[in-house]
């Protein structure tokens, strides 16, 4: 995979960050991130033996959102 690549004067360009880089980035831990991308919500990131190479212009993930919630008669045993 290629991490790094150079512009038009020669000058070396990083196409991928850290998942240290992408919690800063983002605003969140460095463990949310690897999960992130464990889950495959960061599109393009890939882990290179215990390091994830993320893309440089990827957005943070979208919070889920929960499912709906059960009934409170389904919570209750009948007696």
């Amino acid at each position: 995979i290629q991490l790094l690549e150079y512009d038009q004067v020669g000058c070396q360009m990083f196409l991928y960050m850290t998942a240290q880089q992408a919690a800063e980035k983002w605003g969140v831990t460095v463990r949310r991130v690897q999960e992130y991308c464990t889950d495959g919500r960061v599109p393009g990131a890939v882990k290179h033996a215990s390091v994830w190479a993320i893309p440089q212009n990827a957005e943070k993930p979208e919070k889920l959102t929960a499912g709906p919630k059960k009934k409170d008669k389904d919570l209750h045993l009948n007696n």
